[in-house]
């Protein structure tokens, strides 16, 4: 009920990556906790930010939302799952 009614998404693109997270089975973050993340960076407001374990960046979006001028730096062990990220 959190998720799907409470969570205010920034961008319909949120919607469609917990969809494509959910038929590829890619692990993200609930909408829920994205949520507490993002205002956990707004409210801190760093300059940058390391994110180690990227998936499909869902969070990542979440921080980039919450705070524009961070600079954002993330890696992923999964080399084909970051390839579908950028292309």
């Amino acid at each position: 009920h959190i998720d799907e009614q409470l969570v205010r998404r920034p961008n319909d693109v949120f919607y469609a990556m917990e969809e494509f997270a959910k038929e590829k089975n890619i692990p993200i973050l609930s909408p829920a906790s994205s949520a507490v993340l993002s205002k956990l960076i707004h409210w801190t407001k760093p300059k940058r930010i390391f994110e180690f374990g990227t998936g499909l960046g869902y969070s990542t979006l979440w921080m980039l939302y919450s705070n524009p001028d961070s600079k954002i730096v993330t890696i992923d062990r999964n080399e084909s799952q970051s390839k579908r990220m950028y292309t």
